[in-house]
């Protein structure tokens, strides 16, 4: 008796879609959604890291130096300042 009900249960489980199928469905799309969501982040990462990455053929590993430049800069924080206040 005990035999039957959980194969009856296992049936009842794969016909209401409750498997693994519909995971199996949505894996391409994920994983596809995954790349092009993660991959141009972590390209804008490094590029933020290295110094002068497009018109240099070997670029050099400068860390937080493009990160103390830009908020150090005089341009950026005026912009900065004219982007936060209301008007």
């Amino acid at each position: 008796m005990a035999g039957s009900l959980q194969t009856q249960k296992r049936i009842t489980c794969i016909e209401s879609g409750r498997g693994v199928i519909p995971y199996g469905y949505l894996s391409p799309t994920i994983l596809l959604l995954a790349v092009l969501s993660f991959l141009p982040i972590g390209m804008v990462v490094y590029y933020s890291v290295m110094d002068n990455v497009i018109m240099n053929q070997n670029p050099v590993f400068v860390g937080a130096a493009n990160y103390v430049k830009i908020l150090t800069d005089g341009v950026f924080q005026t912009a900065l300042d004219s982007s936060s206040t209301s008007r």
